[in-house]
């Protein structure tokens, strides 16, 4: 099974999921050909895509989160504005989600715009639950998150769709409006006794930021309930990552800087961090553009979310962890500017700006490599971002550890003068710090050694010359910052 968009899938194609309209209603049974009078109705009701199977992508096999029977459950107690019934729609999602044994968000959410907000909401109530049993919840608490996420955006059912779904740039007055729904879900909610206290603030504070720029008292940091923290980081992962009539879905992978980049001003980064543990960052059965041009099907994920196993067209896969024919092949990123970002989600420029200018201070990486060429390549492919220490051979880098304070991570070549990057790593695990995230760089990397850096437990091992992008993407996920 696989994702594909309406603009590239072909005629005849039988879909391999149901598509249902917003009254429930199956639109697209599994096993439907597709005509091309079903694909213009669909592109019509908003839908960017289908997922098929076919010779390629038979044996991926992708599972819902949570029943496609709940969900719509869900969305139908939303719909009817029907609070009894949502209260128990949150109860089995939690229920649901603490009896899997393995939680899955590889699927893509197939839904239109006219249902957007509805299907957002469960969404967010998924995501949310996801994070809170990441961080260990009690199942009490869980509930009680479950119903606040589910009800978090209620009080955009107020807004008239002229302004909830304009295609347009919002005016002032118009954004005033969409800024107050998150009190209008807590006076819709505040007065149901089968609702906690905390699940009622948390819906009226899930648009507020740690940095107090939010909305709508400005209340930060320590002041916010930890569930209008994680509802704030699934409702935006939700909204960047979904098809609206006036945007198109960002990647994923595109969305997981975004979070990592407002760390501390807009969002809790433990919870942010606690996140992106649970998200690939390409899912399975998506399709992928490489480094050559070449295209690939997403088949699963390895240990590296960034080197997933692919799979191209002719059927032969390859696992980017592991092949070492492929190091230097990754997986082109989706060039979204930030900006972008914060006109989706109506962020204030002074906010953007505080977020930029937080960017330039990611700290020290200490580069072992006796090609000064090498490392002054790398000084100028982080854009002088960071603090290089730049030593030639394992004694100094030694002694450097000693002497001073702990870098944020070492990169370091395998091939060293006077001891190897392997056994020099090993030291350092074994004498200075054994969490110190190592990435190893190397020209000439054979099985062995790559086999022996991964017993170390090591980030990555780098095949020279550089790939900009993808170092780029290593370090940032070494350290949780967005480099661009």
């Amino acid at each position: 099974m696989r994702y594909i968009s309406l603009d590239l899938v072909e005629p005849g194609t039988p879909v391999a999921r149901t598509i249902f309209d917003e009254q429930f209603r199956v639109l697209v049974g599994v096993g439907t050909p597709l005509t091309e009078i079903i694909i213009e109705k669909l592109r019509d009701k908003g839908y960017a895509g289908v997922y098929i199977n076919d010779k390629l992508s038979e044996d991926i096999i992708i599972h819902e989160t949570i029943s496609t029977e709940l969900k719509n459950r869900g969305v139908k107690s939303l719909k009817e504005l029907n609070i009894d019934a949502s209260l128990e729609v949150a109860k089995r999602i939690t229920e649901q989600l603490l009896s899997s044994s393995d939680i899955n968000l590889d699927i893509i959410d197939l839904r239109n715009f006219n249902d957007y907000t509805y299907h957002h909401s469960v969404n967010v109530c998924v995501l949310s639950t996801i994070i809170g049993i990441r961080l260990g919840l009690s199942e009490a608490d869980l509930i009680d998150l479950s119903i606040a996420a589910l009800l978090h955006d209620l009080g955009k059912l107020f807004i008239v769709p002229e302004i909830l779904n304009k295609p347009d740039k919002l005016t002032d007055e118009e954004y005033a409006i969409i800024r107050q729904h998150p009190i209008a879900s807590y006076e819709y909610i505040k007065d149901h006794y089968a609702i906690s206290s905390t699940s009622k603030i948390a819906t009226l504070y899930h648009h507020e930021n740690e940095d107090g720029s939010g909305y709508p008292e400005g209340k930060k940091g320590d002041e916010l309930h930890i569930f209008s923290k994680i509802i704030h980081v699934a409702d935006i992962y939700d909204a960047l990552t979904s098809t609206r009539p006036y945007k198109k879905a960002y990647a994923i992978s595109e969305v997981v800087e975004y979070l990592m980049g407002g760390c501390d001003v807009l969002f809790n980064r433990e919870i942010v961090e606690v996140f992106l543990k649970s998200v690939p960052l390409y899912p399975k059965g998506t399709m992928v553009r490489l480094s050559d041009n070449r295209s690939a099907l997403i088949v699963a994920n390895s240990d590296n979310p960034l080197r997933p196993i692919i799979r191209f067209e002719d059927g032969t896969d390859l696992n980017l962890n592991e092949d070492l024919s492929c190091q230097n092949l990754t997986i082109k990123p989706d060039v979204t500017v930030m900006l972008d970002f914060a006109e989706d989600i109506d962020l204030d420029p002074t906010i953007l700006r505080t977020m930029l200018n937080k960017r330039p201070r990611f700290g020290t990486i200490l580069v072992v490599d006796p090609s000064l060429n090498d490392a002054d390549k790398l000084d100028r492919i982080l854009e002088r971002r960071f603090n290089l220490v730049m030593v030639e051979n394992s004694h100094q880098a030694l002694t450097y550890l000693r002497q001073n304070d702990l870098p944020d991570l070492i990169m370091m070549e395998t091939d060293l003068p006077d001891c190897s990057g392997i056994e020099t790593a090993k030291i350092i695990r074994q004498q200075v710090e054994s969490k110190l995230p190592i990435i190893f760089l190397s020209r000439n990397a054979n099985r062995d050694t790559v086999l022996k850096a991964k017993e170390i437990n090591v980030k990555d091992f780098i095949i020279k010359p550089f790939q900009p992008a993808y170092i780029r993407k290593q370090i940032a996920l070494a350290l949780g910052v967005v480099i661009q």
